[in-house]
């Protein structure tokens, strides 16, 4: 089912491909799928039940480049050779359903089925999402006359629609999916699958705001909240609509970073509050902790932007670090600290450094109004700074 083998061995890997990921600990026993194995949820399930929790940091790392090859460089194929080595380190629903995405612009229909369908069955959301491409790869594979695989790819659909799925410039305008189209059943089957959803922009973002967990107060976010967060849920790219940071000036997808959700800070008939984080994985293994950055935003209920703010952490080490403090009656305060490091960066950069003083630069309070807007340095009665708490 797996074996394990030296970094030497993984790097010559890596070579082989034409995009290489970056070398890991040239002493580090590295535990893996085989090429095969990978594909076989048994196997999958085994593996994850005995895999090293660290290996994640590396798939993850391995996962962003192949993001980056399939989404900014439009390479599908070299893409492909990369998502399964970062599934061979740690296996994981978002890692399949990007494979599958790669597979299907190849054309690798019967392949990018087995990845989607590995997605669902290890809990990928937006349920829905993976539905259709489940569909529109067996659409594929049935082609115009296996009428029992379109049968299939029909009930895929239909049920990639009652789990929220109802782009219906997608469902027409997939070419994958004329044949099923055709058939004198496909109207009446989205008519019914339709009649019996919800709104759709309030389901996806019923989706989206269900991985998000309610905080308890006070919730700070500082120094010591960034060196605790070791493998946090990552937000799926088809909730971009809700993380707009997921792309950067020219429209494409930011893949150098992963946005992760973080905390459930309230919701009203109105609003609903949420924190989500972001950071990369382009940092040594000896740092004091991963930059991320953390954002608080409020949005209406069926999932449309109502204010949002940059409220904690910091994107790189040598930007002003923000402590962020919210209370119980959703007032709170942001810190901005400016750091000083133990040994001089330009020379010794951040690798085995400390944080030796922080300076704090400048504090700005807010309250969220009774329309989800963060109004700042209002009257904000009731707010008890945390005594206990000094700096970072």
């Amino acid at each position: 089912m797996k074996y394990i083998l030296l970094i030497s061995a993984a790097a010559a890997i890596f070579t082989a491909c034409k995009n290489e990921p970056k070398p890991l600990d040239k002493t580090t026993t590295v535990n893996q799928l085989s090429a095969t194995t990978v594909y076989a949820f048994d196997s999958v399930l085994a593996y994850l039940r005995q895999v090293k929790a660290s290996q994640e940091d590396t798939s993850k790392k391995v996962f962003l480049q192949a993001i980056d090859l399939l989404k900014n460089k439009k390479d599908a194929a070299g893409s492909v050779a990369l998502f399964e080595q970062s599934l061979r380190f740690f296996p994981n629903n978002k890692g399949y359903y990007e494979l599958g995405n790669a597979l299907l612009e190849l054309n690798k229909d019967s392949q990018a089925f087995n990845a989607f369908d590995l997605a669902e069955r290890l809990d990928y959301n937006p349920l829905g999402y993976v539905l259709f491409k489940k569909a529109t790869a067996m659409a594929a594979m049935a082609g115009e006359n296996d009428y029992d695989k379109q049968q299939q790819a029909l009930d895929y659909l239909k049920n990639a629609i009652e789990n929220g799925f109802v782009s219906r410039e997608k469902i027409f305008g997939e070419p994958r999916l004329d044949y099923i189209r055709k058939e004198s059943s496909f109207i009446s089957v989205y008519n019914d699958a339709m009649s019996g959803n919800g709104d759709p922009a309030s389901i996806l973002w019923d989706g989206y705001s269900s991985g998000f967990k309610q905080c308890s107060f006070p919730l700070i976010i500082n120094m010591e909240t960034l060196k605790a967060i070791k493998q946090p849920d990552a937000i799926s790219y088809d909730y971009e609509k809700f993380v707009t940071e997921m792309r950067d000036y020219k429209f494409s997808r930011d893949v150098g970073n992963e946005f992760f959700y973080y905390a459930k800070v309230g919701s009203t008939p109105a609003y609903e509050t949420i924190i989500y984080g972001s950071r990369g994985y382009d940092y040594g293994d000896n740092l004091p902790y991963t930059p991320a950055k953390f954002y608080i935003a409020s949005y209406s209920k069926l999932g449309k932007l109502i204010d949002k703010l940059e409220f904690a952490g910091q994107e790189a080490f040598d930007q002003l670090f923000k402590v962020a403090t919210l209370q119980q009656n959703l007032n709170f305060e942001i810190q901005e600290y400016q750091n000083t490091w133990a040994k001089p960066t330009t020379d010794d950069g951040y690798d085995g450094n400390t944080v030796a003083k922080s300076n704090l630069i400048k504090t700005t309070k807010y309250k969220i109004g009774a329309n989800g807007k963060f109004v700042s340095d209002a009257k904000l009665l009731g707010f008890i700074p945390n005594k206990a708490y000094e700096g970072l």
